[in-house]
């Protein structure tokens, strides 16, 4: 999803929104300090250190944020070239980095994919 859907190369703003909508100011805040270091490790380390300050102590129950927010912040970053090879297919099948939790309202509803593959956050405690 990452690579041919979407316009920008960098995911923080996602990852921004989240622990500032889902989380708190304090949440934000730390992963803003944090980014510079994020970056020094590489993307997948990277994206799994933005994943756990956004996501740790947040109750899946109470996680609305993946259906109502992001997907308007996605639709504004998906490039039209790629929005028209995905729309082609009847059956589409979207792989992204991201956890599904962030990524799969935004692929069902406003792309019609049919199944989605990504990050499986551990769900500890509700």
């Amino acid at each position: 999803m990452e690579e041919a859907l979407l316009k920008s190369s960098s995911l923080f703003p996602y990852f921004m929104l989240v622990a500032f909508e889902a989380g708190s100011l304090i949440r934000a805040l730390v992963l803003f300090l944090s980014y510079p270091f994020v970056c020094l490790f590489g993307k997948e380390i990277g994206i799994r250190i933005m994943v756990l300050i956004c996501f740790c102590g947040i109750k899946k129950a109470n996680y609305r944020l993946g259906r109502s927010v992001l997907p308007k912040f996605f639709l504004k970053d998906v490039g039209y070239e790629g929005f028209q090879v995905v729309m082609k297919y009847k059956k589409k099948v979207a792989v992204s980095d991201m956890p599904n939790l962030m990524v799969e309202g935004f692929l069902r509803d406003c792309l019609d994919v049919n199944a989605v593959v990504g990050r499986d956050l551990k769900v500890v405690f509700g």
